[in-house]
């Protein structure tokens, strides 16, 4: 037995004695995983875990780094299979990188200077992909959209907004936070990173209802939902409709400029006649979403 071997096996052993006591709660350094589950002859798709980071979280900050993890998972049950590979590419924005995002991310200047994102290369790996995941896809997307056209056609599941982390105990949907409840931690706010530790979270079973996480995103994602836009609504019942959980949108970039409220699609015809009756808006539009449009610049018009 090599030294190395006889302190991991004294590490894994002392380890065990630390969380057998209940009075400690231990965080393990994440691992690139290859394998989860072994196929059983489910049927399958491929799936994306795709990262960005960008000079700011501006709608119009551009991307300084693009990351993607491909894996293959089963459809109905949300079981990793394989993880079939990582790629990371840095991109130079044409501006100096703000020196809070570089103190966040570790990416400076000096990184991404004279580099660009592979578009062919990434357009080959991405060809197969059903799915596309991120940790905000509503910030995600369109970034990748508007620099990679080719994700338009993919369809997109958000595991920040489309998983019910509160009712399965999480304090908070950060990603960083997740991890730590589920045991480990790893290098965050690097694209790369960040991928591989998302997969790692959706391959694990939810600590309430015991459901693969991915099994509970597919579940989310294949539902219709419905953007409800309050037009003409008075300026009055502008505290009636937040409460509601409507948002403004300003009407930047092409948006429509109203305030604006995302549902089931089951949920239309009862916020309709809401709408109606208590802020006496007869001028409510709505468009429904699927995977294809949900989180993309497509859902903010009408």
């Amino acid at each position: 037995m090599t030294v190395a071997v006889a302190e991991a096996e004294d590490l894994a052993e002392c380890a065990r004695r630390l969380e057998a006591s209940g009075e400690f709660v231990l965080l393990r350094r994440f691992r690139p995983v290859e394998r989860y589950h072994e196929h059983d002859g489910c049927e399958t798709r491929v799936g994306l875990v795709v990262d960005v980071e960008t000079t700011g979280t501006e709608e119009d900050d551009p991307i300084i780094q693009f990351a993607m993890t491909k894996f293959r998972f089963g459809t109905s049950c949300g079981r990793v299979f394989e993880v079939m590979g990582s790629w990371s590419w840095y991109e130079d924005p044409g501006r100096p990188i703000p020196p809070e995002i570089t103190q966040l991310t570790g990416i400076t200047d000096e990184m991404v200077r004279g580099q660009r994102i592979d578009d062919v290369a990434v357009a080959e790996i991405a060809a197969d992909a059903a799915l596309c995941i991120a940790h905000n896809a509503g910030f995600d997307r369109p970034k990748v959209e508007d620099r990679l056209p080719q994700f338009e056609s993919k369809h997109w599941a958000c595991s920040l907004s489309e998983l019910d982390w509160g009712g399965e105990g999480f304090a908070s949907t950060k990603q960083e936070y997740l991890a730590y409840r589920l045991g480990f931690f790893y290098g965050a706010h690097r694209a790369e990173d960040d991928c591989l530790a998302l997969l790692h979270i959706l391959a694990q079973p939810l600590p309430r209802s015991g459901r693969l996480a991915l099994a509970a995103l597919l579940e989310r994602a294949r539902e219709r939902t419905a953007r409800v836009w309050a037009l003409g609504s008075a300026f009055e019942y502008k505290d009636v409709l937040k409460r509601r959980g409507y948002r403004w949108s300003p009407g930047d970039r092409g948006r429509i400029k109203a305030w604006y409220r995302d549902m089931p699609a089951s949920e239309l015809e009862a916020e309709l006649d809401w709408l109606a009756t208590e802020v006496h808006c007869e001028t409510a539009r709505y468009v429904t979403m699927s995977a294809k449009t949900r989180h993309s610049e497509r859902a903010f018009l009408i």
